[in-house]
């Protein structure tokens, strides 16, 4: 995860996984990615010889986010084995900064 002036963007690596194979959910300030990668792989050799190995498992990942986002306004993206979450930040959080004054 890292933070812009305007947005967090969260990066997920799922290789091998397409968009049906997991879920993206926001629960208050608690982002959830779960899912699940199942592969098959046969190979056929001569003599009726047949290896096959199946992969499988499941995940879930969650973040705590900083402070609330609206739902609405939350965009993923699937490219190339890799998950991009854009979290935009509310207003009031994009530009504050305060100096503290120090006595």
């Amino acid at each position: 995860m890292h933070e812009t002036p305007e947005e967090l963007i969260i990066r997920a690596e799922v290789p091998g996984l397409n968009k049906d194979d997991f879920s993206v959910e926001l629960v208050g300030r608690r982002l959830i990615i779960h899912g699940e990668k199942r592969v098959l792989h046969e190979k056929k050799g001569g003599d009726g010889f047949l290896i096959s190995e199946i992969r499988y498992g499941s995940f879930t990942r969650s973040v705590q986010l900083p402070y609330v986002i609206d739902e609405k306004l939350i965009a993923a993206e699937l490219k190339h084995g890799i998950l991009k979450i854009r979290l935009p930040k509310p207003e009031k959080e994009q530009h504050i900064q305060y100096r503290v004054p120090v006595s």
